[in-house]
Order: C-alpha cells, then structure tokens, then sequence
C-alpha cells in the first residue's frame, strides 16, 4: 500500500476549506439562537409625513428617549411593556417652542431584552430615516416613537404584516370552510379580549389570547391576538375588528399570516406557535432577561472557542502525525504527483501480450486445482467460456477461465481482455497470474 504526501498547497486548501466550514457552522448557529430569541423581523411602518433634521435636536433627544427604552427592556419588571416620553426643543433660539416624543414597547417577558434592542437597533428604519413617527415588528416585540400621543388611541390605519408563502388549495383543504373558521376564532377571541375581566396583569393574559380548533382530520388551526395595555377594553375590540377586516387584503388566501398595528394584531396558521402564553408576572419571575441573554450569549460564546481550539489541536496533531510517518518511512512516501506511470493498456498490444506469456501455467496445474474443471467449481461463464474456482498447491485461491471453442469472441478480443486485467492496479481488484 503506497502513502501519498499531499503538497502544501492542497494540504493548505484543505486547511481553509475545513476552516470556512467551520465558520459558516458557527454563523449558522448564531443565525438560530438568533431566531430562537424572536429577533426575527416581520416589518415596519413610518408615516411618511413629517420629518426632521439630521441634525436637529429631536433627533437626539430621539435617541435618548430609545435608550431609555432599552434600558427598561432589561428590567424583569417591566411586565412586557412599558411607555414613556420626553420633550425637545424644537427652536433654535426660543424654549418655549418645543414638542413632546412618546416611544412604547411591547414584548415577550422571556426575550424582551435582546428583541427590543434589537428593534432599536434598527430604528428608524430605512426608508423613513427622518420621519417622527416610525413603528417597527419583531416576532417577539414592538416598538414605536411618535411626536403624536398614541396612548390610550386605535390606530386604523397602520399595519404590517407576513404571511406564508403557501396559498389555501381547494386540492388540500375546504378553503371557504377554513377560513370561515379563522374569521370565527379570532372574533371570538376580540370578543373575550374586549370584556372588562381580562384587565389583569400581564401574566393574566391582559389582553393576549390564543385558540386553536380542528378544521379537519389532519388540519389544525391555531389562532393569536393581543391588545396594546394601554387600551380600555372597548378599544381593544375595535382594534381588532379593524385590524381582522384587513386579513383578506393582506394574506390574499395564504394558510397562514399575521397582520399588526400600533395598536393590535391577530395571527393565524396552520401549524403550533413556538410559544403559546405570555410569561406570567404572577408567578415567581424569571431571571432578570438582560442577565439571561449576557449568561446565555456567554455560554455560547465559550462553546464556541472551545469549538475553535478543538479543531486547531485536532490540525496540529495530524500534522504532526504526518511528519512522523514520513521521518520514519520516507521510502513508502510518494508524492502524489509522482506516481508510477502505467503503460497505457491501449499501447503495444503485441509486446504487451508476449510480456504476460512468461506467466502462463501447464494444464495439468490447472486441471488438479480445479478437480479437472468440476461443475462443482464452476463459478459462472463469460464470453470466451465457463470460469471455475481454483486451489494451488501453495494455497492460493485463483479462478480460470477455460476457453470454449465454441466461442464467438475473437483473437483480438482474448488478447485486449487479458491485456486489461493484467494492466489493473487495485487492491480490490483480482491479479491476474497466468
């Protein structure tokens, strides 16, 4: 068995390539943990109206206000939402002229601080860079800044919204009759909402609510909704009347979709949510969510560079290894470009062929090692005739194949064939010895 030395470059290609895999695992890894907290973005929404300078002093106190909202996200006790404003000076050389900015944010206890700092990150989106009123959703939160009050108020005409990609099929489903339901469901669930007992705590589900029914003997449908807090019980209904009548302009038949307002949303599909229930406030609390996400980030953190260190130990001992073998064996050591050349089994027919003649064994071998070609022996049959298993005196297993004069194969065909297996060279391969 020969050992081939790769060459530097390969073995370096090699080395990048294991390395780049390596790189897109850990990337790809982040991207989940990612999406695991419900940093995943659904869209966002400005009103395109009024704006201000880049420069401006309401871009600052802008900027302080979301920092501050940040900062609130990492507190455990702020019960998945919280409000506040601030005032800016909006003349340069009179006080007195200036102007109120109220930011909110909404989320999920569990992910609250890594999704509206990620939100905030992002704001104010793209395409509404100026603009004074901007709202921005993530999977698991929202959070929206206004020079207009928004406390208390149904927004009827923002919305975002995702939906599958996947259309409801009369081929897979009563379409009419499922989407019947989802209408059902979440006006039933606009219904429980808006009564006066659902003004709990957050862990009370204030204003949050999910139901799920079975449409048919293999589709389920599942069915979210949630009000603003700062909402009274009526509003909440109406919010959600307003924002379940966009559903067919927006989800435009898919099976599953999500359409959300500053105010509220309503959510269908046909498969479980990720999560099903708020964090309850009236249960002990969790970890404080900043700490939770520094921890976990922490922990991901070390994973991954005892990860990193594993593969660069495991790259030095084969290397080591292989500097090893070739000290001690460099005569079994060929370069891979240095192989042995083969003749080609195309060249020289006649010499080839008179090469091999030197090997050719007596008949009477032949005969004694396969029982005078018994049929017990006999292993199958090819073009030229039947080939039988064989035993040599030393042991050696062989098959031979007898020639039939009955064949209808030629000279020039016999000669290529046994020219081609005695030019084979692999261990898996049969040898042919005469």
């Amino acid at each position: 068995m020969h050992h081939f030395l790769q060459t530097k470059p390969e073995m370096l290609s090699k080395l990048f390539l294991s390395f780049s895999t390596l790189a897109l695992v850990i990337y790809s890894y982040s991207t989940v943990a990612n999406a695991s907290e419900g940093n995943t973005r659904i869209g966002s929404w400005c009103s395109n109206t009024t704006g201000f300078q880049p420069q401006s002093s309401y871009k600052k106190d802008l900027r302080t206000l979301l920092n501050s909202l940040a900062s609130k996200a990492n507190e455990s006790s702020n019960g998945g939402y919280y409000a506040l404003n601030t005032t800016t000076v909006i003349g340069a050389s009179r006080a007195s002229e200036s102007e109120t900015i109220y930011g909110a944010f909404l989320c999920w206890a569990d992910t609250c601080n890594a999704c509206v700092s990620a939100a905030i990150r992002d704001l104010p989106p793209t395409d509404c860079l100026t603009d004074k009123t901007a709202l921005i959703w993530y999977q698991k939160c929202m959070v929206l800044y206004s020079n207009v009050s928004f406390l208390g108020e149904v927004d009827k005409t923002a919305f975002v919204y995702s939906k599958d990609s996947v259309r409801a099929s009369s081929l897979t489903m009563d379409v009419q009759g499922y989407f019947g339901t989802v209408a059902d469901n979440l006006n039933e669930l606009a219904t429980e909402l808006s009564s006066a007992n659902n003004r709990g705590g957050w862990g009370a589900a204030k204003y949050f609510g999910t139901k799920n029914v079975t449409v048919s003997s293999y589709i389920k449908l599942y069915t979210m909704a949630q009000c603003m807090p700062d909402l009274a019980p009526s509003d909440c209904g109406i919010c959600l009347t307003v924002v379940i009548s966009q559903l067919p302009h927006y989800c435009q038949g898919s099976e599953g979709c999500w359409v959300l307002n500053p105010s509220c949303y309503a959510r269908y599909q046909n498969y479980p949510f990720d999560y099903i229930t708020p964090p309850s406030l009236l249960s002990p609390p969790l970890l404080p969510t900043g700490n939770r996400t520094r921890s976990k980030a922490h922990i991901v953190n070390i994973a991954l560079g005892m990860l990193v260190l594993f593969f660069m130990l495991l790259l030095a001992i084969l290397l080591y290894l292989q500097c090893i073998r070739k000290n001690k064996d460099p005569g079994s050591i060929v370069d891979i470009h240095q192989r042995p050349s083969y003749p080609s089994i195309f060249q020289a027919a006649r010499a080839d062929f008179m090469s091999i003649e030197s090997l050719e064994y007596d008949l009477a071998t032949l005969q004694n090692a396969t029982d005078n070609f018994s049929a017990y022996n006999k292993l199958g049959e090819g073009g030229f005739g039947s080939v039988y298993k064989g035993v040599l005196p030393n042991g050696l297993e062989i098959a031979v194949k007898r020639l039939s004069k009955d064949s209808n194969q030629g000279a020039d065909q016999l000669k290529n064939e046994v020219v081609f297996i005695a030019r084979l060279q692999h261990r898996n391969l049969v040898q042919l010895l005469g």
